[in-house]
């Protein structure tokens, strides 16, 4: 059901009417005391309308009177933006007296046609505004009443509470999640003497409650805990409340306390020294306060006591002190199917083949959301037709909401009613992208900055901030998922059931228009629209837009054009655009066939946001200069060649984005004058130098100029005092100036493979506001001392410095450094007191000192994650040095390394002694998904690694070791790859390597490298050998003279064996199904082999030679 939100709209309005220049205009034009009028017209109704949007969804008469409002708002915001753009163009004139002010004004042209006009339109926005105010009394709106209203909506969409009992029969897919859980409930090491605090966290629909009630009912969750509660929340976090339900649980009677006092009496009671579990389930609240309060009357509980929470928001479960967050994914397809399969084809419901093949197809929709999953297949248990089914595959789910069997988007939906109103207009303007699109977040940010729906802030923050914190805060809400795959910048995409959300609630407001689709035409009321032109030509948009008289965002994805017809048509399309389009505030056209703008752009006076990138433009569009309101222009990946002087017009210009424009050498001296800039991006132009001009942008924030042809410092950088981030990454400065102290704001500086840099000033010490710096890849010899000031500091990548040989002596006065990148340096040791640095989470890479300075004591107070590396391990002599480091208590690390980095033939008894030892005593915690070890003297391995305790490894790599033994890797049930080399000792791999049946059951890359005595591969006789194996490499194996198997499962090979074992494999037609072979010089003498492997070349086999392995 589209909801209407106009709280953002009408804040925006009001922000507008208060400021400065508006209201001198407005005594200047006379048109002073009816903006005064709207002003407080506009206040009376912000009084009530927070009640208004919130009582709208059961009262369609208040809907419409909102929508009608809406509209209204937005009309106004149109004509105050005119006279905002009149002000502003006059803006000379208002800075001195009131007399010159009114010459200013009578000298443009048309001044008299212009203040009717403006009086005209005021008024009547003020007469159409007074009749919606009153309006408004017949709904007997209140002010301030929107958490009364809310909660009153929400138990109207929460049916009931949740309990602990569940049927797993109707459980699929959470096995393993449920076994994690468990883990870390029954896991004795938490962060401190407080309770523990496991948390799930997930979209709503998900199975978090499930899940939960799983781990509840598990036998060993039973056994551990003397008491066990469970309280459903909801978003009535109320102290004496959830004691009652407390009290409730644990005794299994009803609880009605007289007063406070006894209630906290009667809780101490039951729980003092007692270990407990208390599930709380679906938590909102964010009040630190009152969970404060309820963690204090829960601490009487004994040692080992834990807190399970379900969450939909890991901001709460961050004020709840969560010492474990879970992040539950989703169901794979299967599991949803079993899902979905219970419900549509339940007891007496025939299997209809055909109605099974269209039901696969729709469990695609739900995404892996086992909520989904019931809904559709409830939903459909009473659709007998195929033409119903089809009917529902061909529909967007967010169409059926209205269908009172379709419980999903009201579930979701209780997320979207605890956003603030300025979340909510975010939120729903999101619906214009397309299902999976990956969305960039400053652009995002930019977005929603050029609409008007950044709230300002009572601080310090600007807008982009903002805009920021708004994008973390539907993170934690699960409304988003981020792209962690990104690393240069960030990316967000919207669950497909989340994005239908977004459309319910949007309406018509919010539009995707495709016409190779069903949605082929653009409401009339659209606001904001998303047009695709992939698969029709442009034309197909034309008619569209002449009617789109009311759109504020358009963006236009289209393909190239094919022929001279299709580039007259996108001509059209962009006159369309700026003559019937001309309220717009954001145009999109990346990849857009222009190669230049038409004059009559210049119409688009409202446009905030214009993005030109990847398109064949090899100028600046002149009629850009008139676009006074603009605020980010994108040219990224143009052909521009120069920018002209009159880009200084640009006022409120505060981002440009030059990025790629390689032909692009220079900056005209006029972008000195733009005093609005906040960021700029030359990253791979042409750029060599700045004007002096460059200077004057006193508010710059943000400034790229990585991998352009600078050679050095620009000095004029040195006066951006409000400089944030400064990117020289891949320049060619030799030096860094003694004068970069002066930049105090700046707290990111990329200086990564300026290949020419090998030292810093001293005054980098005076960035106190300092928190990132990244010299990764530089000829970087030695850090100053002068860096260990630095408090602020807490990323130091120093990756592939590989002429820096030590760190600052002082370094661990950083004491507010997370991640220290120090893999692939010549460091020798870590400098001592390393453990000092108590909020240190990635460390890569540690060094055993020679000395006892810097012992692996230091690890023993870190709470790394990630990927760990202890290096020297040789030079370990006590094993209380390795207790003392704890690694099996470090539950966030998954890759761990361990190397001894000696030549293994010089250890004599004592030392293979001491190696195995000092192994033994390194067990790390179970979590671990990676175990690499190198050097290893030892005869034999660890106990814990032979007896496979580390159960969720997914890869192994044994590298250069001593041992006779291997461990039975094959009962590692999640090894996805595994890698053997140079082990020397090692001369079969028979049935204690596969440890059993079923072995290597998710196998799917096996290396065997320098096996130099390996003579026998043994397979112990199972069915499927190596089920999963896709990728398989011998390299190196003179000795290995037949092979395990013809493996029909792999499609890639590596191999440099005997000729002869090669032949007799591929004429026993072993591996049938190879895509890709890298084969040894071997191959290009004439022979058998050659002949066979020539043959299959015909049927697509792709034959590379193998350059030999250093």
């Amino acid at each position: 059901m589209a909801e209407v939100v106009a709280t953002s709209l009408l804040r925006f309005l009001s922000d507008q009417l208060a400021s400065k220049v508006l209201s001198e205009f407005a005594l200047v034009t006379g048109a002073d005391d009816e903006l005064r009028k709207l002003e407080r017209t506009l206040s009376t109704i912000q009084d009530v309308l927070e009640d208004a949007e919130s009582r709208q969804v059961k009262d369609r008469a208040l809907r419409s009177w909102l929508r009608k409002l809406k509209d209204l708002a937005y009309d106004a915001d149109d004509v105050l933006d005119d006279f905002a753009t009149k002000a502003m163009k006059l803006k000379p004139g208002i800075q001195a007296g009131k007399k010159e002010k009114v010459r200013a004004f009578l000298s443009i042209p048309k001044n008299i046609v212009f203040r009717r006009e403006i009086s005209k339109r005021v008024k009547e926005i003020n007469r159409r505004l007074d009749e919606v105010a009153e309006e408004r009394s017949k709904f007997l709106l209140k002010e301030g009443a929107l958490m009364g209203n809310r909660s009153k909506l929400e138990s109207s969409l929460v049916t009931e509470g949740t309990g602990p009992f569940i049927n797993e029969s109707e459980v699929y897919g959470r096995k393993e999640d449920k076994e994690n859980i468990v883990n870390l409930l029954l896991n004795p090491f938490t962060h401190g003497p407080e309770i523990g605090v496991v948390s799930i966290v997930g979209l709503g629909g998900l199975g978090k409650t499930t899940l939960a009630q799983l781990v509840y009912k598990d036998e060993r969750v039973r056994d551990r805990f003397e008491k066990r509660m469970w309280v459903c929340v909801s978003d009535e976090f109320e102290i004496r409340r959830l004691i009652v339900l407390i009290m409730e649980s644990v005794t299994g009677s009803e609880f009605r306390p007289t007063n406070m006092d006894m209630m906290q009496v009667s809780l101490t009671k039951q729980l003092e020294e007692k270990r407990f579990l208390l599930v709380l389930d679906d938590v909102w609240s964010e009040s630190q306060e009152k969970w404060d309060r309820l963690r204090t009357l829960l601490a009487v509980g004994g040692e080992g006591s834990k807190i399970l929470v379900t969450t939909r928001s890991e901001r709460v479960a961050s004020i709840m002190g969560t010492t474990s967050l879970y992040k539950l994914s989703n169901l794979s397809l299967n599991d949803c199917w079993l899902v979905f399969e219970r419900r549509a084809f339940a007891m007496g419901v025939e299997r209809n083949p055909n109605l099974v093949e269209i039901g696969r197809e729709i469990v695609k929709k739900c995404g892996g959301v086992p909520l989904a999953a019931k809904a559709l297949g409830s939903l459909l248990r009473f659709k007998k037709t195929e033409s119903g089914w089809l009917a529902i595959k061909d529909s967007d789910l967010w169409k059926l909401s209205c269908d009172e069997n379709y419980d999903i988007l009201p579930a979701l939906k209780l997320s979207y009613d605890h956003l603030s109103s300025c979340l909510k207009q975010c939120f729903t303007y999101c619906s214009i992208f397309p299902k999976d699109y990956e969305i960039d977040v400053n652009i995002l940010v930019n977005l929603w900055h050029a609409e008007g729906f950044l709230k300002p802030s009572d601080g310090q923050m600007d807008l982009q901030q903002i805009g920021l914190q708004y994008v973390d805060e539907l993170l934690e809400r699960s409304l988003f998922i981020e792209n962690m795959k990104r690393r240069a910048w960030r990316e967000i995409k919207m669950h497909d059931l989340v994005h239908d959300l977004a459309r319910s609630v949007a309406g018509d407001e919010c539009s995707i228009v495709d016409p190779s689709s069903s949605n082929k035409t653009l409401s009339q009321n659209s606001r904001y629209a998303f047009f695709i032109c992939n698969k029709e030509p442009l034309s197909a948009a034309l008619q569209s837009l002449h009617d789109a008289k009311k759109l504020r965002t358009l963006y236009l994805h289209e393909k190239s054009p094919k022929n001279k017809e299709e580039e007259k048509r996108a001509n059209e399309v962009l006159h369309a655009i700026s003559s019937s389009v001309n309220l717009l505030r954001v145009l999109r056209l990346p990849t857009y066939p222009l190669k230049t703008l038409p004059d009559s752009f210049k119409k688009l006076k409202h446009l905030r946001y214009l993005d030109l990138s990847f398109t064949p433009l090899d100028s600046f569009p002149l009629c850009i200069k008139t676009l006074h309101n603009l605020k980010t222009l994108n040219l990224s990946f143009t052909n521009i060649e120069s920018i002209p002087d009159s880009i200084g017009n640009l006022c409120n210009l505060s981002t440009l984005d030059l990025g790629y424009c390689s032909h692009l050498s220079s900056l005209p001296s006029s972008i000195g004058q733009l005093k609005s800039l906040l960021e700029i991006d030359l990253t791979h132009s042409g750029i060599k130098s700045l004007p002096d001009s460059f200077k004057k942008l006193k508010h710059l924030r943000y400034l790229n100029l990585s991998c352009t042809p600078l050679d050095s410092f620009p000095p004029c950088i040195n006066t951006l005092h409000n400089l944030k981030t400064l990117n020289l990454s891949g320049t060619k400065i030799e030096s860094i100036p003694d004068s970069i102290g002066n930049l105090c704001n700046l707290s990111t500086l990329d200086l990564s493979y300026c290949l020419c840099l090998s030292s810093l000033p001293s005054s980098i010490g005076q960035l106190k506001s300092l928190l990132e710096i990244d010299l990764s890849s530089s000829l970087i010899k030695s850090l100053p001392e002068s860096i260990c000031g630095l408090s602020n500091l807490h990323t130091l990548t120093l990756r592939d410095c590989y002429l820096l040989q030590e760190l600052p002596l002082n370094i661990c006065n950083i004491n507010r450094l997370f991640h220290l990148d120090i893999h692939g340096t010549q460091l020798t040791c870590i400098r001592r007191r390393l453990g000092k640095l108590s909020n240190l989470q990635t460390l890569p890479v540690f060094i055993r000192s020679q000395e006892k300075d810097c012992s692996l004591v230091e690890l023993g107070s870190l709470k790394l994650e990630g990927e760990l590396l202890i290096k020297a391990l040789q030079r370990v002599t006590s094993v209380d040095e390795v207790k003392a480091a704890h690694l099996n208590e470090k539950c966030d690390i998954r890759v761990l390394s361990l190397s001894w980095e000696s030549s293994p033939d010089k250890f004599d008894c004592v030392n293979i002694y001491q190696a195995e030892y000092v192994f033994q005593n390194l067990q790390p915690h179970n979590n671990l998904k990676e175990l690499k070890i190198q050097c290893y003297v030892g005869r034999c391995f660890p106990h814990w690694f032979m007896n496979l305790s580390l159960s969720n490894l997914a890869r192994v790599t044994l590298s250069r070791c001593m041992c006779e033994k291997l461990p039975a890797l094959g009962q590692l049930r999640q090894l996805e790859y595994l890698r053997l080399a140079q082990l020397p000792l090692v001369k079969q791999l028979d049935s204690d390597f596969y440890g059993g049946p079923n072995s290597f059951p998710v196998l799917k890359e096996l290396e065997l490298y320098d096996m130099t005595e390996l003579e026998e591969w043994c397979n112990v006789g199972e069915e499927q050998f190596l089920p999963c194996l896709h990728n398989l490499s011998l390299l190196d194996c003179p000795k290995l003279t037949e092979l395990p198997s013809d493996f029909p499962s792999v499609t890639t090979l590596w191999i440099n064996v005997d000729e002869k074992l090669l032949l007799l494999s591929l004429q026993n037609g072993a591996f049938p199904n190879l895509k890709k072979i890298w084969v040894g010089k071997f191959y290009e003498a004439e022979g058998q082999v050659h002949e066979i492997l020539t043959e299959r070349r015909k049927s697509g086999l792709e034959i590379v030679e193998l350059n030999p392995f250093s």
